[in-house]
């Protein structure tokens, strides 16, 4: 009972700690003033770099999960790239079409970028392209590419300590276990304490 006790503590501790380092968004979509399409700012790394950009209409179920659509436009990288804004459309140096722009729908898009050597490998945001404005940066709301620059230090750091990421886990690994052992720790003291007669 005490050890079941100890490994729920153990994994209330990672959830939270899991919860606490939630990725700041390294994206935002914003309306290009010369084609009037949607374009995608990102903020990189130190050392991360973008492999493929995909444009696909977002359709989401009663149940909240998402239907897989079609893509609209993919562009790849040759080799990694650092560019970090594209105009859907358009193909940046460096880049390949492997799916050439389609006739955009009405509702919703998304925008994936694919990167390797950051926090997660993954970007993206959904939008309502009748909504976009020229040079106005959004990702559920107004940001800007110095917010997007900060986010991304934070989560290619550790906490946005500027600390190294392994660095940072080990000691957060360590941190765990210590709360799950204290915890356990408790439990097990309040199993063995024996209970007081009761008194009349």
């Amino acid at each position: 009972m005490i050890r079941r006790r100890f490994f729920v503590a153990l994994a209330l501790s990672l959830a939270l700690l899991t919860s606490a380092c939630s990725p700041l968004d390294q994206a935002a979509v914003t309306r290009d003033p010369d084609t009037q399409r949607p374009a995608l700012q990102m903020a990189l790394c130190d050392g991360e770099t973008v492999l493929a950009v995909e444009l696909s209409a977002y359709t989401e179920r009663d149940d909240g999960s998402v239907v897989r659509n079609p893509t609209l436009w993919k562009i790849e990288a040759g080799t990694p790239s650092k560019s970090t804004r594209f105009v859907v459309g358009e193909t940046p140096a460096g880049f390949v079409v492997s799916v050439p722009l389609s006739d955009l729908p009405d509702g919703d898009l998304t925008l994936n970028v694919t990167t390797e050597g950051g926090y997660s490998g993954f970007h993206g945001e959904v939008f309502d392209p009748r909504r976009l404005q020229d040079g106005i940066l959004v990702n559920g709301e107004v940001t800007s590419l110095q917010r997007l620059r900060r986010d991304a230090e934070a989560n290619c750091s550790f906490l946005g300590l500027a600390l190294p990421r392994w660095v940072g886990w080990a000691g957060a690994a360590l941190a765990v276990i210590l709360i799950a052992g204290v915890v356990g720790f408790g439990i097990a003291r309040t199993r063995k304490e024996p209970e007081l007669p009761t008194r009349f």
